[in-house]
């Protein structure tokens, strides 16, 4: 799913689908639209919990930090809900 957020039409992502034709169905969503894309509240969650007054330093601290939000909490059931809404 792309919401036509600017970074989604970036020259790199172009080029990253170019090269992989056929593997991806896109679908295009309206700009600003988080109520039908569900990962949406689930990043808005991990971003608070993650960045909220938090300065990582650098790339891999971030990156470490988000491997352990995802690993101590369970979204499946957040997406279940939301999808069953």
């Amino acid at each position: 799913m792309i919401d036509n957020y600017s970074i989604h039409n970036s020259a790199e992502v172009r080029r990253f689908l170019e090269a992989h034709t056929g593997e991806f169905e896109l679908l295009y969503l309206p700009t600003y639209s988080p109520w039908l894309n569900p990962v949406e509240d689930l990043w808005r969650v991990i971003k608070d919990a993650i960045c909220r007054n938090v300065y990582h330093g650098d790339i891999e601290r971030l990156r470490e930090a988000l491997d352990t939000e995802i690993e101590e909490r369970s979204y499946e059931n957040a997406v279940r809900s939301k999808l069953a809404a």
